[in-house]
């Protein structure tokens, strides 16, 4: 079928420009426009697996005349001494803050007490503890170990461990930032596939990486350790290990074709309503 627009028709086109129902159909052709314009990406179903542990010994001066238990005689200037080691773990599985403190003491009164403390957030663009600016979705974990300890001789060390499990409803972009503070962190971070298998992201120590990932379920594993050791009474409270990491993701935009979508759709309204015009001035 062939329409052909007469002279008259094309005044009811020009009428039709300036008028009511061309403005509206601009608005909502602009409405469409905006509305697929894609949002952030969506950071859903974020749980937490995670465990902190330590583990050491401790030393006290024994008298190896009073039958102390595991009383061992000295020598070389080294007074007899009693060691008693120690092994502590306990499970974290929940977003927020979570401490976690042990006290290991000889039968003669020294006493160590090291220390694990663990932060997860979920950051959705608003503050939060530990949280980037309002920059996007995003992921944020901190480990700190540390320890107090009154003791001839002890040797203290705590580790912590940390999965994340989080599914993205959109393509983005994720870059981890890794800080170490102090101690020696087994690792600065990793994205890893769902099954934890796969690594896709590891990001050195003090530093920062990115990628993309599409869609789907993932793992953000990282693990902090910190040791120390010492002599006589010390006291006090002392942090052997630090790390932050900073998951921060972005979505990836996926153009659709708007302007074609937003052409078809005003031909589609003036060939309509150049027809309607024609079909009513026909019946009069």
């Amino acid at each position: 079928m062939q329409v052909t627009i007469t002279a008259h028709d094309g005044a009811v086109a020009k009428g039709f420009l300036r008028g009511r129902v061309f403005r509206s159909i601009l608005f909502f052709a602009a409405m469409y426009s905006l509305a697929a314009i894609p949002a952030l990406a969506d950071l859903v179903n974020v749980t937490v697996n995670g465990t902190v542990s330590a583990s050491g010994s401790l030393s006290a001066v024994c008298n190896p005349n009073d039958d102390t238990p595991g009383c061992m005689p000295g020598g070389g200037g080294v007074p007899p001494l009693v060691t008693t080691p120690f092994s502590f773990s306990a499970p974290d599985g929940l977003l927020g803050s979570f401490s976690q403190s042990w006290s290991a003491t000889t039968i003669i009164g020294g006493s160590v007490q090291p220390f694990a403390d663990e932060i997860t957030s979920l950051c959705l663009a608003m503050p939060s503890v530990g949280c980037p600016p309002a920059s996007g979705d995003g992921l944020y974990v901190q480990l700190t170990g540390g320890h107090s300890a009154l003791a001839i001789s002890y040797s203290t060390q705590e580790t912590e461990m940390m999965t994340m499990s989080f599914e993205l409803t959109d393509p983005t972009d994720v870059t981890l930032y890794s800080s170490v503070f102090s101690g020696s962190a087994t690792n600065g971070g990793e994205i890893l596939n769902c099954s934890g298998t796969n690594v896709l992201l590891s990001v050195p120590l003090n530093g920062d990486a990115s990628t993309f990932l599409p869609a789907g379920s993932y793992e953000l594993y990282v693990s902090d350790g910190g040791r120390a050791s010492g002599a006589s009474f010390e006291g006090g409270s002392v942090t052997d290990s630090q790390l932050y990491l900073t998951a921060q993701f972005a979505p990836v935009p996926t153009p659709e074709p708007r302007a074609a979508s937003i052409a078809a759709l005003l031909s589609a309204a003036i060939c309509g309503f150049l027809l309607h015009r024609r079909r009513k001035d026909n019946l009069h």
